[in-house]
């Protein structure tokens, strides 16, 4: 898969607003820069890598920077995606358990859980629920591969 031209677009939403471009770079360090001036007094901001996929026509968006609130997770652009990752990767099993993973499972699979109407501690726990997520097929795929792009930008690694 080939990929083109990669920019960054700066959204910014009010305490009781919608998202909204505030801006578009062709530098990361220069969009996070903006985005942080940005940030404060109740407004939520964030940076998202735009990559052009020529044969598809389409854009790859992948979150990565995110500062203050946001109340409205539901109606969020960027549902499911990715931010820097900051928090160490699960080497164990037991790793999953953890605030931080859990957290990060509720926002990958925020749909599929949604739609169960399950929590991920009960995903973790549950056979059927495991077995319902691998027939899904590509929400699994999905969620590993946003982090494998996550961590290959935060410089933990490379997407292979």
């Amino acid at each position: 898969m080939a990929t083109g031209k990669i920019h960054y677009e700066i959204h910014i939403k009010p305490a009781k607003g919608k998202w909204k471009m505030a801006g578009v770079m062709q530098s990361r360090d220069a969009a996070i820069r903006h985005a942080r001036e940005l940030s404060g007094g109740g407004v939520a901001v964030q940076v998202t890598k735009e990559t052009h996929q020529p044969n598809e026509g389409n854009y790859l968006s992948v979150c990565i920077f995110r500062e203050g609130m946001t109340n409205n997770w539901s109606r969020d652009p960027n549902a499911g995606k990715v931010d820097l990752v900051e928090a160490l990767p699960c080497f164990q099993p037991g790793d999953l358990y953890s605030f931080e993973s859990r957290q990060t499972i509720a926002r990958l699979l925020r749909d599929s859980l949604a739609r169960w109407r399950i929590t991920p501690l009960e995903l973790l726990h549950h056979p059927g629920h495991l077995e319902r997520l691998e027939s899904t097929g590509t929400v699994l795929q999905a969620a590993v591969q946003k982090v494998a792009i996550a961590q290959s930008q935060a410089g933990e690694g490379s997407v292979a």
